[in-house]
């Protein structure tokens, strides 16, 4: 029997791609019937066999890239294609597995890799696996560079936030301290947070700069995946908390919200109600405006008393705030009567 063709296996792959269109969605592979499973096998069979054959056209297997409802044939294309233009489509696939098979593909451009980065989403292992193949295959790019790609994806700010934060894992010390730099007073909230995961301690965030009085540093803290406690890693320099936003009234007010609800029965009942308004995200700009002048000045009497707390007081009783004050060690709160 002479072996088929390049153009027979081609003419067998179109065919399957047109008459099969799958099983009912919804309709698990263990309740259809003989017949249509035997049509899957035989479609899916014909599909692998134009994957594998060298001489099947291109615009063949563009169209199995993009309409085929196999993965595992999908996968098998991601991984011995060599075309750009054939990995570039399977780079933006809906499967992970898919996009893992282009990373490991050493025909994979580095146009490609960052195509596949924009696709992944939230899924961390694939994130992790088209960073790794990029920095073993091509250059390290500069902080600035590394910064425009990541702001050019083609993703929502949490996938661009987790594609960062892994690209961070594999740079160089010095490069990633200069997009700290560049990241910290960026105004994406998730740029801050990628970077505040590189953050550890105080001794962390001066090393970003010498200037002590440095917005960059208190900036980052705020957005710390610790929460509350990591919202205060900034006070230990001798600077009131107020003159350190005086244009960023969201980062007082989350100061103010803490100190508040710390102080508990003794905030004022005019403040409470903006309190309730703040956190159920029903106040106006104007009347967070209002809350902020009225806990202006509870807040600018935050200090740090040189011993590794914090010290607040509304005239009737103080609250000491723990700084955290080496790696590895979390702030803490603790409130003493006056």
């Amino acid at each position: 029997m002479p072996k088929p063709s390049p153009s027979d296996i081609a003419d067998a792959a179109l065919r399957a791609l047109n008459e099969w269109t799958g099983p009912t969605q919804g309709v698990s592979w263990f309740n259809l019937p003989d017949w249509e499973k035997a049509r899957c096998e035989a479609a899916k069979k014909a599909l692998l066999a134009a994957v594998a054959h060298p001489g099947v056209p291109e615009d063949i297997l563009l169209r199995i890239a993009r309409e085929c409802r196999f993965r595992p044939v999908r996968k098998a294309l991601a991984a011995k294609a060599s075309s750009e233009g054939l990995l570039h489509t399977l780079a933006q696939d809906s499967d992970f597995s898919v996009r893992m098979a282009v990373s490991a593909n050493p025909h994979s451009t580095e146009a490609v890799l960052w195509t596949t980065l924009s696709s992944e989403g939230k899924s961390d292992r694939a994130v992790n696996a088209t960073i790794q193949a990029l920095s073993a295959r091509f250059p390290p790019l500069n902080a600035q560079e590394t910064l425009s790609r990541v702001k050019g994806m083609a993703v929502h700010a949490d996938g661009k936030a987790i594609a960062l934060g892994h690209l961070m894992r594999w740079m160089d010390a010095s490069v990633r301290g200069e997009l700290l730099q560049m990241l910290i007073p960026d105004r994406e909230p998730g740029f801050r947070w990628a970077a505040a995961g590189w953050v550890r301690s105080i001794e962390d965030i001066a090393a970003l700069t010498d200037d002590p009085n440095e917005n960059v540093r208190h900036e980052l803290c705020i957005h710390h995946r610790n929460g509350h406690e990591a919202l205060l890693a900034h006070l230990a320099l001798d600077t009131p908390i107020a003159r350190l936003w005086p244009e960023d009234p969201a980062t007082l007010g989350r100061l103010a919200y803490v100190l508040c609800a710390w102080l508990g029965d003794e905030v004022p009942k005019h403040l409470s109600a903006w309190l309730d308004a703040w956190a159920a995200h029903s106040c106006t700009w104007h009347e967070k405006q209002d809350f902020l002048m009225s806990v202006q000045e509870l807040v600018e009497t935050a200090k740090p008393d040189g011993k590794g707390f914090l010290v607040v007081t509304d005239g009737k009783r103080t609250l000491r705030i723990l700084l955290p004050c080496r790696p590895g060690i979390r702030g803490s709160f603790s409130r003493i009567a006056p």
